[in-house]
C-alpha cells in the first residue's frame, strides 16, 4: 500500500472516535427529523424553522467529520490495527448504525417534504377560494339595485 495518508496502522483510535461522533450527531439529526415531522403535521412553522436551523448546524458538524474520515476511505479495513477485536466490532457496529440512521433520516425527510408540499397546496387552494369569495362579494356590493322612482313633477 503506497498511500501517504495511510491511517491503517496508527489511526484506528481516531477512526473509532470519529465514527462515535458521527453516530451521536446522526442520532440528534434523527430526533430533530421526528420533531420536524410533528411540527409539519401541526403546522407549527416557527417551531419548524428552529428545528431546521438546529439540523443545519448538526449537518455542518457531520460534514466536518466526513472530511476527517476521508483518509480512512483509502485504507484496506483488513489492514487496520485495532486494540482489540471488541474495539473493531464496536466501531463496525457504530458505522453500520450510522448507515441505518442515515437511511431512516433520508426517508423521513422525503416524507416531510411530501407532507409540507401537501400543506402548501392545501393552503394555496384555501387562499384561492377566499380570493374568489372576496371577488364575488365585491361584485355583489358594486351592483346596487336601483328602485324605480315615481316622477311626480309636472313639466
Amino acid at each position: 500500500m503506497n498511500n501517504p495518508n495511510n491511517t491503517a496502522l496508527d489511526g484506528t483510535p481516531l477512526l473509532a472516535e470519529l465514527i462515535g461522533q458521527k453516530l451521536g450527531i446522526l442520532q440528534q439529526v434523527q430526533q430533530l427529523t421526528q420533531m420536524q415531522a410533528e411540527a409539519i403535521s401541526k403546522s407549527e412553522l416557527q417551531r419548524l424553522m428552529k428545528i431546521l436551523a438546529a439540523k443545519t448546524r448538526l449537518l455542518r458538524g457531520l460534514e466536518a467529520i466526513g472530511v476527517q474520515l476521508r483518509p480512512f476511505h483509502a485504507d484496506d479495513p483488513e489492514e487496520r490495527s485495532w486494540d482489540s477485536p471488541q474495539a473493531r466490532a464496536d466501531c463496525r457496529r457504530d458505522s453500520d448504525r450510522c448507515k441505518e440512521i442515515l437511511v431512516e433520516v433520508m426517508l423521513s425527510e422525503q416524507q416531510c417534504e411530501k407532507d409540507l408540499a401537501e400543506k402548501r397546496d392545501l393552503t394555496a387552494a384555501r387562499i384561492d377560494a377566499a380570493h374568489c369569495a372576496a371577488q364575488a362579494r365585491q361584485a355583489y356590493a358594486g351592483k346596487v339595485v336601483a328602485r324605480p322612482q315615481l316622477d311626480i313633477s309636472s313639466d
